[in-house]
C-alpha cells in the first residue's frame, strides 16, 4: 500500500454507508482498515455492488460467535437491532441465541415483513418462554410522511409498542405548511391535535392512536404540500424559523 496513512491502523465499527465510505477513503490513503462485523453477520461477506465497493481495501474480522455462549444465562431476551443488515441476518441471529429484531422502515419495509413471517413460523415450535419477538422504533422521524409511513408499517405488523422520539426535537408541525396542518388535523384526528395555526402529535397517556393510517396512500390520506417547501439550494437553518 502507498499513501500518507501507511502504517496507520483503523478499526471500522461503522454500520451505515457514510461511515463505511469514510473508512474506505482512509484505506485508499494507505491505512490498514480492519472492519469488525457483528456476530449476526459472522462469516458472511457483502453481496450487493454498493456494499462490496465499500469493503474495498479493508480486512474483515467477524466477532467470535463463542462470545454469545452466555446469552441464555442472562435471563433476558436480546434483539440484534442495527446488526440486521441482510435478509438472512435475523435467521442467523436466532441460531446464535438472539430472540428479537427491530423494525424500522429505514432498514427495509419488506425485510420487516419477512422477519415477522419468520417469527410467526418459528414460534409455532418454541415454548412461550422462549418465543421470538419484534420491537419497533422510528427515532427522529418527523411528521408527516416519514412518521405516518413508519407507524403504518408498525400497525400492519401488529406491534403495539414503538419507540418514538422525533416529536421531542421539533415544535409540533411547525415545519409543515398551514395547508398540511389543516389536512393532518382533519384527516388524521386520532394522530394529531390542533389546527391550521398550530398542530402537534397527539400523545395521550403514552399512547398513539393510528387507526386513520389504515388508508390508501400508505399511511397518508393526502398529498404533501410540495409547492410550500423550500428548494434545497435556498434551504438554511434560518428557514426553519420562517413563517409557514
Amino acid at each position: 500500500p502507498v499513501g500518507p496513512l501507511v502504517g496507520t491502523r483503523v478499526i471500522d465499527v461503522t454500520r451505515f454507508p457514510p461511515g463505511a465510505y469514510c473508512t474506505l477513503v482512509l484505506a485508499d490513503l494507505g491505512a490498514d482498515v480492519i472492519r469488525i462485523d457483528p456476530p449476526a453477520t459472522a462469516g458472511r461477506r457483502p453481496t450487493g455492488a454498493a456494499q462490496v465497493g465499500l469493503m474495498r481495501g479493508k480486512r474483515s474480522v467477524a466477532l467470535d460467535p463463542a462470545a454469545l455462549e452466555g446469552l441464555p444465562k442472562l435471563g433476558v431476551p436480546l434483539i440484534i437491532d442495527e446488526s440486521d443488515a441482510e435478509v438472512e441476518s435475523f435467521k442467523l441471529a436466532v441460531s446464535l441465541g438472539y430472540r428479537g429484531v427491530s423494525s424500522k422502515n429505514c432498514k427495509g419495509i419488506f425485510k420487516s415483513f419477512l422477519n415477522r413471517t419468520l417469527i410467526e413460523r418459528l414460534n409455532r415450535r418454541r415454548k412461550p418462554e422462549a418465543a421470538l419477538f419484534m420491537s419497533a422504533e422510528d427515532l427522529t422521524n418527523l411528521a408527516m410522511v416519514p412518521l405516518q409511513q413508519d407507524l403504518a408499517t408498525v400497525r400492519a405488523l401488529g406491534i403495539t409498542h414503538v419507540e418514538r422520539n422525533g416529536h421531542h426535537y421539533v415544535r409540533g408541525l411547525a415545519h409543515c405548511s398551514r395547508r398540511e396542518r389543516y389536512q393532518a388535523t382533519r384527516l388524521h384526528r386520532d394522530l394529531y391535535r390542533g389546527g391550521e395555526a398550530e398542530a402537534r402529535l397527539r400523545v395521550e397517556g403514552g399512547v398513539l392512536h393510528v387507526s386513520s393510517l389504515g388508508t390508501p396512500g400508505y399511511g397518508g390520506a393526502f398529498e404533501p404540500d410540495l409547492p410550500s417547501m423550500v428548494p434545497l439550494e435556498k434551504w438554511s437553518f434560518d428557514s426553519l424559523e420562517a413563517e409557514s
